[in-house]
């Protein structure tokens, strides 16, 4: 199982200790290697700034192109646009007002040969969350990054 531990933020970034507690479920179980950051999280650890503007998408909207209130449904296409910078048809970072961030993953100590992959993705709900998957089997550590890539504030 992997949890996640706030160790530092900004109105640009939240920094998360990943502690993926290496035990195999019997049977095996996906949960093992995969833990969800929920946007309630997101929202909550959000300060006051760009960063904000990204994970309350749903609630505030961005502009024309993510709108309040998830009507219509978002979609990880969307989520991955303004949480990982991924917009490959230029559907939703349309220009340079439209807030967006980047997401990282970095191993923290021995064992190394731990494999930690993050992506973006919405909830039920149409929420911009961030999923987190790693190796199982063997205790680990590694630091989530979550940073704004633009100086908007959003449209």
């Amino acid at each position: 199982m992997i949890t996640f531990t706030l160790i530092n933020r900004n109105a640009n970034r939240q920094r998360y200790l990943c502690t993926q507690d290496g035990v195999i479920s019997s049977p095996p179980v996906p949960a093992d290697g995969f833990a969800t950051l929920s946007s309630a999280t997101l929202v909550g650890n959000a300060l006051a700034g760009p960063l904000r503007t990204i994970v309350r998408a749903t609630i505030d909207g961005i502009g024309a192109v993510w709108a309040a209130g998830n009507v219509p449904a978002h979609t990880q296409a969307q989520a991955r646009a303004i949480l990982n910078s991924e917009d490959p048809t230029n559907a939703v970072l349309t220009n340079q007002l439209v807030p967006h961030a980047i997401l990282g993953t970095q191993g923290r100590a021995a064992p190394t040969s731990v494999r930690w992959t993050v992506d973006a993705n919405v909830d039920g709900g149409g929420n911009p969350v961030v999923e987190v998957r790693s190796d199982v089997g063997i205790a680990a550590t590694a630091i989530l990054d979550i940073e704004v890539q633009t100086a908007s504030l959003g449209a």
